[in-house]
Parts: C-alpha cells; structure tokens; sequence
C-alpha cells in the first residue's frame, strides 16, 4: 500500500503540477487506498494533507487539482474525524471545504480554541489572513458540548490578533439567556487580570437570596468593559458599570465603577426595607513620559454611610479607603513640587478639607565644606474642617489659610561605629483665622540629639550586633498659646518638650536560617520627659520590640509598660507560621490600655504634655480594648482549600463584645471555574448576623 501511496504522488506531481498556486514540492498527499478520476483523487479510509500553512486530516478526503475550462481548480473536501491545523490554529468539525489557490475555506460545524476559551458555530468561515467568522455561534471555557455558560451570536469575527466582535449577543447561563447586548468586543488573547465572567449568591439571614451576576462585555486592547447586575426576589435590583483603561505605553490608567440599585441589606438601618442607593467610584494615574510629572485622583461618592459596608468583597472596590483626592507631583533635580486637593463629597463624613493645599520642597543640600546638611519644606493651603452631618453641632466647622515653612540643619559625625548627629530646626505658621478671630502666627526651634554605637562580633553559629542609641528631642515653647490657632492636625500642634529616648537593640543572624532580616530582634527602650507637669515620674513608660524569625514561623511582640499607672498601655503578640505547604496560620493578640491614647504617630508625645491625663481619659483619645485576629488556610483534598478568618474583641468599657468570623471553601470545577462557600457571620442590626455566600468565576488555570 505504501508503493501505491507513492506512485499516485508521483503521478499527481507530474500530470497536474502545472496548475498549483504555490511550488508543488510543498505539498503532500497521503491518502490511505485512493481513488483517482478525472483529476480528483479521493478516499473513505483516512488520509492526511500537508502544505506550507495547513494541515488537514479526515476519513473521507476529497482532493482536487486540475484544469476546467481553461480554471485552475485545486480544492478539498474532507469529513469524518476532522482536524484542521491553520498555522497553528486547530479546528474540527463535521466537514471542511477548502481552496488552495484564494486560501478560503469552511468548517462546518466546527469549533477552535484561542487560549482558554472554545468557540464554534454551524459554520466557520476562514480567511487568507488568518481571520474567521462564525455563524450561529458560541463562546465558552467548557470543555463539554452542553456548556454550563456561554456567550451566542448570530455572527462572530476573530481578526488575526484574536480580537473578536459580535453584535446581538446574549450570554447563556444553563442556556437560559440571562443578558443581552447590542454590541460585544473582546480581545481573547489578553492576559486574564480580572475574571470575566462571575456568579454569585447570597443569601443574609432575614432576607431573600441575593443573585449577582458580572460579565465583561466589552475588552479591547487596552479598555474592558464590565456589566454587573444583582437580583433579590421581592426586594430590589440593582446593577453596576465598571471600567478599566490602560494606555497603551502604561502612562495612564482610568478605573471606574458605577452602582445603584433599590435594594434592602443587613447592614443597612433598617433592613428590611429596600432603599435606593448609588455608589461612584473612579481612580486616575497619569505620568509623564520622562516620569517627572505624575497625577493621581480618587473619588469615592457614596449615597449614605451604610452603603461602603455593603461591598467589602473585591466585587466592588478600588482600594481608594473611601477617600476623594487630588495628587499632582513634579519632580526636578533640584526640588519637588506638590498640589494635593481633598474635598469632601459625602455629607456624612468629617475630614480636614484641602482646597488645595501645595508645597515645595528643595532637595537637601550641603553647605560648602561644613558637612551641614540643610532640608526646607513651604507649605501653603486654604483649610476647612467639616464635622459630620449628625455631629456638626457638637463639633463646629472651622477654616483658616495656612502658609507653613519648615527649616532644619544637621551634621552626621561618625567614629569606628559611633554615629552622632545633632539637629536644629524651625517652624513657622501663619493663620489668617483662629479661635480667637483673628490671624495669627505661632514660630517654634526644635532640637534634636541621635547617638547609637553599632558594635558586632561572629561566632561559629551566629553573628550578634549589638546597638545601644540615645535620642533627644526637645520644643521651645511656642510663641502664642496651644489653644489659639486652630488645630487641623498633628503638624499644628506645637507644645514645650523636653523628651529622651534611650535603649538597646540586640540583633542575632544565624547561620543555620539565613534570611534578610536577623533571626531575633530584641530593641527595649525607655521614655524620659523633664520639665513636664503630665508626668508624675521623669521615666513613665517602657517599651520594647521582640522579633523572631526562622524560614517557615515568624514571632512579634510589641509591649508598652506605663510606670505610673503599674498596667501594659499595650502589648501585641502575633504568630505566623507555614507548617507545610498544605496548612499555614497567622494570629495576633492586641492589647491596648485606657491610656494608651488613640492617635496616629504613637511615638509623639506632645499631646500628653499640653493635655492632663484626666482630661484625655474623658475624650474619645482613650479607648481600652482586647482584640483577637487569627487566619488560616489549609489544602483539605487536592482540589479544595479551606480559609478561617476571626475577629474577636472585648474589654471595651461600656461596649458589647463581639464576633466576627468567615469560613470559606474554595474549588476549581469544570475547566476554569472557580467555586468559592463563604459562612459569615458579623454583628448587624436586628441581629442578622449570618450570610451564606455562593460564587463561582472565570479564572486561568
């Protein structure tokens, strides 16, 4: 049979070479038992055809190449157990009709795929450059013919790139149309940053189930578009727009979402009515194309404060932490300079307004051959503080132009280890409003004193450094009183201070764990304030930071003793461990004391010496409380994962205690499909504290 093969090769080559379109000798036929006739050679029993760009595999092969009335005709038709592989791209279907001299073709009943997904139609349509329509057809992730979810159209173009547009589409869910667009376009080779397509159920105790359902409806080459609608029987709907641009050199990025929906949900306050609520989102960066000039704006609008716990899950959230600001920077070898704008767009929010505030800061520069380094920062701003709505007349709104300039000099001195560095700075405020009415102008010198030692020594398992340090800082007495200029934040508050700082930090590196950071940290220090009415003793508090590190465990603690009062102001422990890689947990235990006092920098203790501690006791500063967080996650069987998150605090005054937890379960089913069980369960209104969640979404595998 093979002599025959050979023979009927020869044959074609000599008797119908003429007519090829391209160089014969790049064609090969082999066909199992042909029949030839007329020019047209043909068989029932398998056969492959091979060219430069096709390669084409049947049972039934219809091969033609000849003359008719002065035509070149060099065609094929082939069925049965049909392969087509078109530079790389594989189809099947049920039969193929090609020709060689226009490179056309149709698939009947074919099907292809383009990364992770299917698609097919009664018939597929090939073009010279690699494009293709499809009629009557489907895309999908599912390996199976009745597919769990789809998207249909009449008809379908996938140009050369993989980029495919449809119109009158409808995606399919159990081949129940679910939504209908007039227009889709989707780029199928894009890398899968975000799922396109999501489902989800949840179901709160005391409401109906919720059904969500996300579809990414539009996706081009640097633009997706993405549809979100939720249904809760006998309560509401609702639906989102979400957007996400990226410019084609990576300079600019524009990320918006949109919601509303009239909708009842357990965190609302009343929730067991459905109220209209609307969310708008948006974040944009831009940068210059020699970096030096970058903008960044954020807004979050919200219709009332309940609605930005409604969304906690990356379904909907920018990470803009329900901020609206405007960030523009300009960077030159010499300077820096700032714009910031911070408006206030949700009535319900108190935050100190920025419209705008901008600064410029030179780089620091050395005088001559001093060695003294000099840093300065302007600032200048128009301020305005608004209260909450439901708190404005408990805490007024107040504002005031603010011009601030900020002068330090320093000189580092070094020795074999020891490192000395004194510093001198000055601030100066001017206000043109204050409690008082008018405008004013507060100057203050601050001084500072670094020391530390940084001594080591190796042995044969370990390397010990050793580095006891000292820090100074010490505040003139402003010159006009705390309580005249307005207070926006910490950078207004000024008071006299005499405080030191001194400790000890032991690091330890051994060798048998090499890591980045030493495998223990032990940095003890204590506060020391002179001159100070606060403070009954000259050192009220002692801290110290614990570290240890191996390859799969990781142990902190962070412990504050406050002398006076004979109690921990706070103490923190946290373990995070990886025990295998089926199992890994991390914990923490958070203690703060009524005395500790709720601010940002921990370490600034000018607060404590303008206010008394009983008064700061009385103010919302002092908050007492014990919190418990605790995370796991471990691999069950070889396809699922189980994630545990808990919240737990108590010991807060007046307080209730409470309890948070999550569990969720996680699957990948199907082909690309993610399952995801979520329990929660969260302190809310009328006591609907449970949900139950089911989702499943679209991932790469």
């Amino acid at each position: 049979m093979n002599l025959m093969r050979v023979l009927f090769l020869v044959a074609s080559f000599l008797l119908f070479g003429s007519v090829f379109a391209t160089d014969t000798t790049q064609f090969t036929v082999n066909l199992k038992n042909p029949i030839y006739k007329e020019g047209v050679i043909s068989t029932d029993q398998g056969g492959v055809i091979t060219s430069p760009e096709l390669r084409i595999q049947a049972r039934h092969i219809v091969y033609i190449n000849k003359i008719e009335k002065g035509k070149s005709i060099h065609q094929v038709i082939a069925e049965g157990d049909l392969m087509l592989d078109n530079m790389g791209r594989i189809y099947i279907g049920r039969r193929l009709e090609y020709d060689f001299i226009t490179k056309t073709g149709v698939v009947y009943e074919g099907a292809t795929a383009v990364d992770l997904w299917f698609l097919g139609g009664e018939k597929i349509r090939l073009n010279p450059d690699r494009s293709y329509y499809l009629y009557n057809a489907f895309i999908t992730t599912s390996e199976s013919k009745k597919a769990d979810w789809k998207i249909q159209s009449r008809e379908l173009e996938i140009d050369r790139k993989s980029q495919l547009t449809g119109k009158n589409v409808t995606f399919r869910f159990w081949d129940t149309p679910i939504l209908w667009v007039p227009a889709f376009k989707s780029n199928l080779i894009k890398p899968l940053t975000e799922t396109p397509v999501r489902y989800k159920i949840e179901w709160d105790k005391g409401l109906w189930p919720k059904l969500s359902m996300r579809y990414r409806i539009f996706s081009w080459e640097n633009l997706d578009l993405f549809f979100r609608l939720n249904i809760r029987p006998s309560k509401g709907v609702g639906g989102a727009i979400e957007s996400n641009y990226r410019s084609l050199d990576k300079r600019k990025r524009l990320q918006t979402k949109s919601y509303a929906d009239h909708d009842a949900f357990f965190r609302d306050t009343d929730s067991d009515k459905a109220r209209f609520h609307y969310r708008l989102q948006g974040l944009y960066e831009a940068r210059s194309e020699d970096n030096r000039s970058q903008i960044y704006l954020t807004y979050d609008k919200l219709s009332d404060r309940n609605m930005q716990v409604d969304f906690p899950t990356p379904d909907f959230e920018v990470s803009t932490v329900k901020e609206t600001f405007l960030k523009i920077r300009n960077y030159q070898d010499w300077m820096i300079l700032g714009i910031n704008a911070r408006p206030r767009i949700n009535s319900f929010q108190g935050l100190k307004q920025e419209l705008p505030e901008s600064f410029w800061t030179p780089h620091p520069f050395t005088i001559g051959p001093t060695g003294i380094i000099s840093e300065n920062r302007l600032r200048v701003s128009y301020l305005d503080y608004v209260s909450a709505n439901d708190i404005e007349r408990a805490v007024p709104d107040f504002h005031s132009a603010r011009i601030a300039t900020h002068n330090e000099l320093y000189r580092p001195f070094t020795y074999k280890g020891l490192n000395i560095t004194p510093l001198i700075g000055f601030t100066g405020i001017f206000y043109n409003e204050s409690r008082d009415g008018g405008a004013v102008g507060q100057a203050v010198l601050n001084y500072e004193l670094f020391i530390n030692l940084n001594l080591y020594r190796h042995y044969q398992t370990l390397r010990h450094v050793f580095e006891p340090y000292i820090h100074y800082k010490g505040l003139t007495h402003p010159t006009i009183s705390p309580d005249r200029p307005y207070i926006f934040d910490i950078d207004d508050g000024f008071n006299r201070l005499y405080q030191l700082q001194t400790g000890v930090r032991n690091s330890f590196y051994l060798k048998k764990y090499p890591l980045f950071e030493p495998n223990f940290i032990a940095d003890i220090y204590l506060y020391a304030f002179f001159a100070d009415r606060t403070f009954k003793k000259t050192i009220p508090k002692v801290q110290g930071l614990f570290t240890w590190n191996f390859p799969t465990a990781k142990l902190t603690s962070q412990i504050g003793w406050n002398v006076e009062e004979q109690v921990f102001d706070f103490a923190n422990v946290g373990l995070a461990w990886t025990i295998n890689e089926n199992f890994a947990f991390k914990t923490e235990f958070r203690h703060r004391s009524r005395f500790e006092w709720r601010k940002n920098e921990l370490h600034n203790y000018i607060m404590e010496v303008t206010r008394g501690i009983p008064e700061l006791l009385r103010s919302p500063l002092s908050d007492g409380r014990n919190t418990l967080l605790t995370r796991l996650q471990m691999k069950i069987a070889p396809q699922w994962t189980a994630r545990f998150e808990s919240h737990i605090g108590w010991g807060r005054g007046g307080e209730p205690n409470y309890n948070e937890a999550k569990v969720e379960l996680i699957t990948l089913i199907s082909t690309s499909w993610k399952l995801r069980l979520i329990f929660t369960h969260s302190p809310a209104p009328k006591k609907k504290n449970d949900r139950f969640s089911f989702a499943f979404s679209l991932v790469r595998k």
